[in-house]
């Protein structure tokens, strides 16, 4: 175990520059390498298609093979066309998911490490966000989110870097770094892409505070978070009609009210404890 995760780590080190965070990453982003598939490799991805189109109707031991058949192709294809960065990105990365759904998380993070090596952008996104996931999951939370905000900062607009951001404040969460958390959720939410993001973001916000006991501060986020969106409220149809409910479902806000009916439960409860006391005092 100890040596795959070393092998991913030496992999990180030799990717290409836009892996690293702040302006020359976004500076790398706007001008992506995509170079085309050669007519050779081409054929080898139909082939692969082919595979991933007889995995429909395959359950249990029988998809099991038929995914691991489907990776070790693809491995196979990013070594043969190593020489070709666009088509051993895309055959790594592509091996990584095969072995993600497989439940093979280690081959999985290092094709998915190898897929991040190639000198080429088209799936450079979706395979820092493979990997880290994969580190998530083997409990690898500081790797993760090393990962996650190479990825976030790769494509910093798109609702995969959002994701990214928000799985960066979960994984301080489950380290127990819980100002940390609510730190990166407010960064999530203040580098959110769209105001629906923005509702995501904020409600993960208030419930952190919830579970710290900071009602008021929930209750301020969440109308923060509508205030934020007002202006596409305002513009009516059914984009906003979508944010209103979105809005309305937040799970925050029942958690808030059940929070608040607890701590109303527990004073009334007190004040009875504290009458109760006083009349059995008895009278001197």
């Amino acid at each position: 175990m100890k040596s795959v995760w070393t092998t991913i780590l030496s992999i990180a080190l030799l990717a290409p520059a836009a892996l690293a965070q702040g302006d020359e990453a976004t500076t790398n982003a706007e001008q992506p390498v995509r170079a085309k598939l050669s007519d050779a490799a081409k054929l080898a991805f139909e082939t692969i298609a082919g595979l991933e189109k007889g995995l429909k109707g395959k359950k249990g031991p029988e998809r099991a093979a038929a995914l691991q058949a489907i990776a070790e192709q693809c491995e196979r294809s990013a070594r043969e066309f190593e020489a070709e960065p666009a088509a051993a990105m895309r055959g790594w990365y592509q091996a990584g998911e095969a072995w993600r759904r497989h439940g093979t998380l280690e081959r999985a993070a290092e094709a998915f490490g190898c897929a991040i090596a190639q000198a080429d952008d088209r799936y450079r996104s979706r395979a820092l966000f493979g990997l880290a996931e994969m580190q998530r999951r083997a409990k690898q939370l500081d790797a993760a989110i090393k990962t996650y905000g190479e990825c976030a900062a790769f494509e910093p607009k798109t609702v995969r870097a959002h994701d990214a951001r928000l799985w960066i404040a979960r994984c301080h969460g489950a380290a127990e770094r819980h100002d940390e958390a609510i730190q990166a959720f407010r960064a999530a939410c203040g580098a959110a892409p769209g105001p629906r993001q923005r509702i995501e973001a904020g409600n993960w916000i208030a419930k952190a505070l919830i579970s710290r006991g900071e009602l008021d501060a929930a209750a301020a986020e969440l109308a923060a978070v509508e205030a934020a969106i007002a202006a596409d409220l305002r513009a009516g149809g059914t984009n906003a009609e979508r944010l209103q409910r979105a809005l309305d479902e937040m799970s925050a806000r029942r958690a808030l009210t059940r929070a608040r009916d607890k701590a109303t439960d527990a004073a009334a409860d007190a004040v009875d404890v504290e009458r109760a006391g006083v009349q059995e005092t008895p009278i001197p």
